[in-house]
């Protein structure tokens, strides 16, 4: 009698196949990613200043990945992969349909990483934590007056009690079991000045790392004249900012490419910086609300970048489309956009 193998039995054999695939450079997978995130909903309400939606017509529509969607992935790759990334395009927490998505989640299966707004974080951590793997708070200021300037909408301190809840719901776990907490922060005008303070008050809520991104504040500064002595700054504000992340016990990442546009004499290293790591088209994939496979969310509307429909022939179909194989032939690294955190991945 065969024995059935466990879910993290095909996880460990997806592992082995990712391997092999990455070593071989093979066009086409035996493998699924271990990464793969999906838009749950494009529902967000906060209009924040430095958002990338702030560029979408004021009727763009809103959409929500049906069920059908979801239990399709759920159903062919969850077994297999390692991470499931809820976070891009709109706020997971808003999605109407999350308790169903969360009652699909095994224990045992993939662990859920989740960047949000925190802004419904006390309602859902109860239901969020048995799955999760890294919980990262997206968040550009921590005062009083500034924040909800950014986050229309938003409350701070709704924000921080979402924070308590969540290190209350995992004190009383083992070291390893514990979900990992991180936090985003958009740089975007003129808060590089505050990053160490920033960082700061991060540890202080209990911080195991920082991602900088750059943010459309920062990218609309090309016409500066000043341009110079902004990249200055913002590198001097970067360098304390590290340095107060080591004294808190936080490690702080950002992305290489300068915080502000290139000029096109810096077009070959910015084409450098910007690439997604080589290993992108094997590892990671993204499912859009409408069902659009591509390599992530960030490379979604980029041109020469594949994004394949996922129809009834399945996920493997559409990952092991002509589309992605032409990519994973490619010698160069897929470019993507210098002033997204999936240059680098938001959660490493």
């Amino acid at each position: 009698m065969t024995a059935t193998r466990t879910v993290p039995d095909l996880r460990a054999q997806n592992r082995r196949l990712l391997t092999q695939d990455l070593e071989l450079r093979r066009p086409v997978p035996r493998s699924l990613p271990s990464r793969i995130r999906l838009e749950t909903t494009s529902r967000c309400n906060y209009g924040c200043l430095h958002c990338f939606k702030r560029r979408e017509p004021d009727d763009e529509p809103q959409h929500t990945m049906p069920m059908k969607l979801w239990d399709q992935v759920a159903r062919e790759v969850f077994p297999h992969t390692d991470v499931v990334e809820l976070g891009f395009g709109g706020e997971p927490l808003q999605d109407p349909l999350l308790a169903e998505r969360l009652a699909t989640f095994d224990p045992d299966g993939p662990k859920l990483d989740l960047l949000t707004a925190g802004l419904e974080l006390e309602s859902w951590i109860d239901r969020l934590v048995p799955f999760l793997g890294r919980l990262t708070i997206s968040v550009e200021a921590l005062d009083q007056e500034l924040y909800p300037m950014v986050r229309k909408g938003a409350d701070l301190g709704v924000l921080l009690r979402g924070i308590e809840a969540f290190r209350r719901a995992i004190e009383g776990l083992p070291e390893p079991e514990r979900p990992r907490l991180g936090f985003r922060v958009t740089l975007f005008g003129g808060n590089h000045a505050l990053l160490a303070s920033i960082i700061a008050r991060l540890g202080q809520l209990g911080a195991g790392e920082v991602r900088l991104v750059h943010g459309l504040g920062l990218e609309e500064n090309h016409k500066d004249l000043q341009i110079t002595k902004r990249r200055m700054d913002i590198g001097v504000a970067l360098q304390r900012a590290v340095l107060q992340g080591e004294l808190m016990g936080v490690a702080v990442h950002y992305p290489p490419v300068a915080p502000v546009p290139v000029w096109p004499e810096d077009a070959a290293r910015f084409r450098a910086d910007a690439a997604l790591p080589a290993d992108a088209p094997w590892t990671r994939a993204a499912v859009a609300a409408d069902g659009e496979v591509t390599l992530c969310c960030g490379t979604r509307h980029l041109a020469g970048v594949p994004h394949v429909a996922l129809t009834s022939k399945g996920f493997r179909a559409a990952w092991t489309d002509p589309a992605f194989q032409v990519v994973r032939a490619a010698e160069e690294p897929v470019v993507a956009c210098g002033f997204c955190p999936n240059a680098e991945g938001i959660h490493g």
